[in-house]
């Protein structure tokens, strides 16, 4: 047993380090709209450009391998149905309309900017639906090596981190409401922090709402993923028999399970009591099983992408080549300006 974990020790434990590090740094105010799973992959990302492979690899593939799909599970715990019902059927609609959007954005660039066919799904998916957390879920599915994770990763997490600057400073120019603003923000960004942030910065009642239009996008990635793994399973075997089982990864089910659960509220909250006469004195404490699976999700995702980002070297990236960058600005530019014209009209 322990000549088993010894390899995977160095790395894991490098990966928790730079978690605490990253999730420290992700609460200071110049870092907030990051996120510590963003701020996480790139300072994995720098070490990996000092340290050598050999010693980290194991405890970086253990970690992606368990952590990553453990993280998306735990993430189904948000997704609640009647905090959506709030938005009701055209907050779907618009949410579906965000992710048919971003994917012909990327379908042309793919057609006719010459962005490889897999970069762009992982950037439609990133920059319609969830992020980071869209492209980690939808890697496994495509077979998506760790660089162009790491790569469609930092496309969105840069357009996301320049629409958190500038949609609050249009918003305020534009005298937007804070329902208007708050679908804007809700529907445009990419990552969960940005969308909360620059909800926030417009008031609470926007950061509201916001983060209400976020949980539709977020609700459709266990749906979407499924689609895509259907559709690529038919388009290779030419049927789709086997599809419902195969063409969709595990932890996309235990998302869609943990989703019904906190819909149906089966994760409940639990209280303990210690009587004056207990060891531990009088005193009581209360656990709500839903945050709790929220803050692991939160914990696994940022372990996964320090992970990620201590395995993808200069060379790699440079290989998946600029183009991402530019292709996730205009994406996001394209579904900012969509979404804004159609929120305020």
């Amino acid at each position: 047993m322990l000549q088993a974990i010894r390899p995977v020790l160095p790395g894991a434990a490098l990966c928790a380090a730079i978690a605490l590090v990253a999730s420290w740094l992700a609460v200071q105010q110049s870092a907030v709209a990051l996120g510590a799973a963003v701020v996480a992959m790139c300072l994995g990302i720098g070490l990996a450009q000092l340290l050598p492979a050999g010693r980290i690899e194991a405890g970086c593939d253990f970690v992606v391998r368990v952590l990553l799909p453990l993280g998306i599970v735990l993430l189904g715990a948000r997704v609640r149905l009647e905090e959506l019902a709030e938005l009701g059927f055209w907050g779907l609609g618009m949410g579906l309309g965000v992710i048919c959007l971003s994917g012909s954005v990327f379908f042309a660039l793919a057609r006719w900017g010459g962005l490889a066919p897999r970069l762009a799904v992982l950037l439609a998916l990133g920059n319609g639906i969830c992020g980071g957390s869209a492209i980690a879920a939808a890697a496994p599915v495509l077979g998506a090596r760790r660089d162009e994770i790491a790569a469609s990763v930092a496309g969105v997490v840069v357009a996301g981190t320049l629409g958190t600057l500038a949609l609050p400073l249009l918003g305020g120019w534009l005298d937007l409401s804070p329902r208007e603003f708050g679908l804007w923000a809700g529907l445009a960004l990419q990552q969960t922090p940005q969308v909360v942030a620059a909800g926030l910065a417009h008031g609470p009642e926007a950061g509201a709402i916001a983060t209400s239009a976020k949980l539709v996008r977020i609700a459709l990635l266990a749906p979407v993923i499924f689609g895509l793994g259907f559709a690529l399973r038919r388009d290779r075997s030419g049927a789709s028999g086997s599809c419902l089982r195969r063409g969709m990864p595990g932890f996309l089910w235990g998302f869609l399970l943990l989703s019904a659960a906190s819909t149906l509220s089966l994760l409940p909250q639990i209280n303990v009591h210690f009587e004056p006469a207990s060891w531990l004195g009088s005193w009581q404490a209360q656990l709500s099983l839903r945050e709790a699976a929220a803050g692991g999700s939160q914990v696994c995702m940022v372990l996964a992408m320090a992970a990620i980002g201590l395995q993808t070297r200069r060379e790699t990236l440079a290989r998946v080549g600029s183009g991402v960058l530019g292709a996730a600005l205009v994406g996001a530019v394209v579904i900012a300006t969509f979404v804004g014209l159609v929120v305020t009209r």
